[in-house]
């Protein structure tokens, strides 16, 4: 489990400022240059913060192939399992006898 990165922990002290613009935009009157500016001013934090996110996931999944020989990715939903005819998952049936001791 990894700690919090350090950009995150930066961004919370500084969620106050993104709220606080949020809603002075949220008070401006709709088609006015102001809005337009502040508007831009959020986006521009939002796409700091998304950016920051990114290079996180990418860095740490850089991490975790390179320090590893060999890296699997399995996605198992339940969703993708046809049903047998008794509405139980399939992979449930095969092997061993499901719910019998």
């Amino acid at each position: 489990m990894t700690l919090l990165p350090d950009f995150y922990k930066k961004h919370l002290k500084r969620e106050l400022g993104r709220a606080k613009l949020q809603r002075r935009l949220s008070k401006t009157k709709k088609g006015s240059k102001n809005r337009a500016n502040l508007r831009n001013k959020l986006a521009l934090k939002h796409l700091k913060v998304s950016r920051q996110r990114k290079d996180f996931a990418v860095k740490t999944a850089r991490c975790v192939v390179q320090s590893n020989d060999l890296v699997a990715y399995v996605d198992a939903s339940l969703a993708r399992v046809p049903l047998g005819l008794s509405g139980v998952p399939q992979a449930r049936l095969e092997g061993a006898e499901y719910g019998k001791e």
